[in-house]
């Protein structure tokens, strides 16, 4: 006769042999650690004839418990409308362990003359940023084909 199984050993037996669905309800709460990634933001549709129309460095020290919070406009310069067409947004975040700020475009961007990118940084972080934008003039005159005159 087959001996039958304690009832305390029960709870014990089946985490052990349990539905292959069973999930532990604290995966829920605390998502297991994913790699830390750069927080790079880049929107491109490059065309031909583009160039590069500005690129600087953004660097910011963190303060302890405080945000690093700015905004980068191009054209720098407000109420100039320049005439070219942004066909490409880089910013590319130097701190790349995860630790660094995040981008994100608050106004104007791809197919307009201008665009305000929003930088902030992780709570008690600093920030290090290249910011470039791609684009061209509509108006101006493609480059003149060159000939050889040697013949």
């Amino acid at each position: 006769m087959p001996r039958a199984t304690p009832m305390f050993l029960l709870p014990l037996l089946l985490l052990l042999v349990g539905p292959t669905w069973a999930q532990d309800p604290l995966d829920e709460v605390f998502p297991p650690r994913q790699p830390r990634q750069p927080h790079d933001l880049i929107l491109c549709d490059m065309k031909p004839g583009d160039q590069l129309l500005m690129r600087t460095q953004v660097k910011q020290k963190g303060q302890f418990l405080s945000y690093v919070d700015m905004d980068f406009m191009y054209p720098p310069v407000i109420g100039y409308e320049f005439t070219e067409v942004i066909h490409c947004i880089k910013v590319t975040d130097k701190v790349s362990d995860g630790n660094g700020g995040y981008a994100t475009i608050k106004s104007g961007g791809l197919n307009q003359n201008a665009v305000t990118i929003n930088l902030r940084s992780q709570l008690g972080k600093g920030i290090e940023f290249i910011l470039e934008v791609y684009g061209q003039d509509p108006t101006a005159a493609p480059p003149a084909a060159t000939t050889d005159s040697n013949n």
